[in-house]
């Protein structure tokens, strides 16, 4: 992708960031919008194995520490204390989309993971159908996450996107928390409306949604441009026509490129 992206833009140089992933963003618009992520992937699995030799070299207390101190920072920086340190707004923006600034997601990750695989050692799988009061339960903790994020999100997009980034940062942790709740809920069996989202189509989606991240972007641009006036004549047929081409494109990439690196990784026993 990064070979398309620098043959369309001719932006070689930042080519040769992003497959380093040394990329903040939108260099290679409208290719790298989403390759931030990317980069913060790479960031997070060379501190997540540093962390864990720290913790069998000296002990617990030393990543625990490490962690509180950046609890501490992120707090001060989002108090308004950033102000001070005079940065740029493209070195705020590019430091919220780093591990610095996600790096509270990352840690919803670690410790959901941690609590689900906790929870469930030994144990056979959760039934999905479980008893009607605890499915009731289940259903009602999912409209409450939806309706919370719901919320969270419409005030963000009443703001917009980048404004949001450099007013007030933090929401992407009561995203990260709302999210993480959302998926221990499904893993945990989830009630009558667990089949919304666990399901065979959104299974499918599932295997080839790392390639559609990728790809969307670039294939809304090209028939759905975000500064043309279209008719509803032409969103009739552009906007299926779009979503038809990002799977047809997302199954091809994740068939010919992901899948056999896919292959290579180590087989679980």
């Amino acid at each position: 992708m990064v070979l398309v992206a620098a043959l369309v833009t001719g932006e070689w140089g930042h080519a040769l960031r992003a497959l380093v992933f040394a990329t903040g963003g939108a260099d290679m618009h409208p290719f790298s919008e989403v390759w931030w992520s990317l980069a913060v992937e790479v960031q997070y699995y060379l501190l997540l194995p540093l962390m864990a030799w720290l913790g069998l070299r000296f002990g617990p207390r030393v990543p625990l520490l490490l962690v509180g101190i950046y609890l501490a920072a992120y707090a001060v920086w989002w108090l308004g204390l950033r102000e001070v340190w005079s940065l740029s707004l493209e070195a705020r923006l590019a430091l919220g989309h780093s591990i610095a600034g996600r790096g509270m997601v990352l840690v919803f990750g670690v410790l959901a993971a941690w609590w689900h695989l906790a929870r469930n050692e030994g144990r056979p799988r959760p039934d999905a159908r479980g008893d009607s009061g605890a499915r009731g339960v289940a259903d009602l903790g999912l409209l409450a996450i939806l309706a919370a994020l719901a919320g969270l999100l419409s005030v963000v997009s009443a703001h917009g996107y980048f404004p949001a980034e450099l007013r007030f940062g933090w929401w992407h942790v009561p995203e990260g928390a709302l999210w993480t709740a959302f998926v221990l809920v499904l893993l945990t069996g989830g009630g009558r409306l667990r089949r919304l989202f666990v399901n065979p189509v959104l299974g499918a989606l599932g295997v080839i949604s790392y390639s559609v991240y990728l790809w969307h972007l670039p294939i809304r641009n090209l028939l759905l441009p975000p500064d043309a006036r279209l008719t509803a004549a032409e969103l009739a047929w552009r906007i299926p026509v779009a979503l038809a081409a990002v799977i047809v494109v997302s199954a091809v990439s994740y068939r010919v490129i992901e899948r056999p690196f896919l292959l290579r990784k180590p087989r679980e026993r």
